[in-house]
């Protein structure tokens, strides 16, 4: 049973598709249990109306309504608070995840503690994208001994040890600071690989606003980690392994 938490900011053109992908997802997966938690972040291009206008013939979704831009981070809080389900899943508003990466996911969702997904297909991002995400993951597994594919990667979380972490992110570092406080606490994990496809064109990723949070968030993580909260995150992440015959 999983909960699917769905940022969406302007994604008028792709959530329904988004929304379709994630039921997709769990019937391949086996018929799973979920509900979808999407919250409109203060969008302005009718994502709300596209989102009431779905409620009649989607039951399990549950629609919420920010009226200004709290970021990604306070709706991940928002959406964590009253979600239902042992696990917690996050699927991007854009629908640049495919249907056979969030199956992956949802089959896999009870091997470890965390089930990260990375993609196989880097090609289809820029060089420079892929540098600073190689960068970035260099960067974690120096400092914090994280040695995982995509430090950005989506996950599946539990949630009630995902409730007991203090999260301060509030935009881009929201699901790196959950995981690396995952892992130094101790928890299992376990690594998939798939597909990416692309969703609504562009990024923000690598924004100014979003670098200067990325840092903060680093900087905050490096003090709770290694200072403040050294007798809660000195422990050691242990991988999953799951033999080659057995893999779905």
């Amino acid at each position: 049973m999983i909960t699917i938490f769905v940022p969406a900011y302007n994604e008028a053109e792709n959530i329904r598709q988004t929304v379709r992908s994630i039921e997709q997802a769990a019937r391949r997966a086996g018929d799973i249990p979920i509900e979808i938690i999407v919250v409109n972040d203060g969008s302005r291009d009718g994502t709300a109306e596209v989102l009431e206008s779905m409620k009649a013939d989607t039951p399990n979704l549950i629609a919420i309504h920010h009226e200004t831009n709290l970021g990604i981070g306070e709706a991940m809080r928002h959406a964590l608070a009253i979600a239902r389900y042992p696990k917690f899943a996050v699927v991007p508003g854009d629908n640049d995840m495919a249907t056979d990466c969030i199956t992956l996911l949802f089959r896999n969702a009870d091997r470890a503690d965390i089930v990260m997904f990375y993609f196989l297909n880097k090609e289809i991002r820029s060089v420079f994208r892929n540098v600073v995400s190689t960068l970035f993951g260099t960067i974690y597994m120096v400092t914090f001994g994280i040695f995982v594919q995509w430090i950005t990667c989506p996950c599946v979380w539990p949630t009630e040890r995902l409730r007991r972490i203090d999260l301060k992110a509030n935009r881009y570092s929201f699901n790196v600071e959950a995981t690396v406080k995952l892992l130094c606490s101790g928890a299992t994990y376990h690594e998939v690989g798939g597909y990416m496809q692309t969703g609504s064109a562009g990024s923000n990723a690598l924004s100014l606003r979003n670098l200067g949070e990325v840092i903060r968030s680093y900087l905050r993580l490096v003090y709770e980690i290694r200072f403040a909260g050294r007798g809660k995150y000195d422990k050691k992440p242990r991988r999953v392994i799951v033999p080659l015959d057995t893999a779905p």
